[in-house]
C-alpha cells in the first residue's frame, strides 16, 4: 500500500517539477539578447576573422545587425559577448558608464591594464582629449 501511494506521489510531482523548470529556465532565456552562440569555443570567431582578413567585416556586423537587431548576443574567442551597434548603443556605453567594459584576456594583454578603452569619466576625457590635440597637431 506505501509503495503505490508513493509512485502516484513521484508520478504527479514529476510532471509539476518538470513543468516550474521549464518555465524558470525559459524566463531566464526571455532576458537574453536575440542572436546564436554558435559553436562552443569558436562561436562566430572564425566568420569575423575571416571578414577582417577579406575587409568586409562592416557588413559582416551589417548582417548580424539585419538578422538579429541593433543588440544581439554572440560568441567571441571563446568567451559570449554582446554586440551594440549603432550611435544610440554607443553612447550608452561610453556616456552613460552603465556597463562595464570587459576586454578578452588577450586583447588587455596587448593593450594594456590602463588603456583607453578601459578608462571611464574623467580620465577618459582627459586622455581622449589628449589624443585629439596629438592627432590635429
Amino acid at each position: 500500500m506505501d509503495s503505490s501511494l508513493l509512485l502516484a506521489l513521484v508520478a504527479v510531482a514529476l510532471p509539476v517539477l518538470l513543468h516550474v523548470l521549464k518555465r524558470a529556465t525559459k524566463k531566464l532565456r526571455a532576458k537574453l539578447p536575440p542572436g546564436s552562440l554558435g559553436l562552443p569555443l569558436i562561436g562566430q570567431s572564425l566568420g569575423l576573422l575571416r571578414a577582417m582578413r577579406a575587409n568586409t567585416a562592416e557588413r559582416w556586423i551589417q548582417d548580424r545587425v539585419d538578422r538579429y537587431g541593433a543588440v544581439s548576443k554572440l560568441s567571441l574567442f571563446g568567451g559570449p559577448t554582446v554586440l551594440l551597434a549603432g550611435p544610440a548603443a554607443n553612447k550608452f556605453v561610453f556616456f552613460n558608464g552603465a556597463l562595464p567594459l570587459q576586454q578578452p584576456r588577450s586583447a588587455q594583454r596587448i593593450l594594456g591594464d590602463k588603456s583607453m578603452l578601459e578608462l571611464m569619466g574623467a580620465d577618459h576625457r582627459r586622455i581622449r582629449g589628449a589624443m585629439a590635440e596629438f592627432l590635429l597637431i
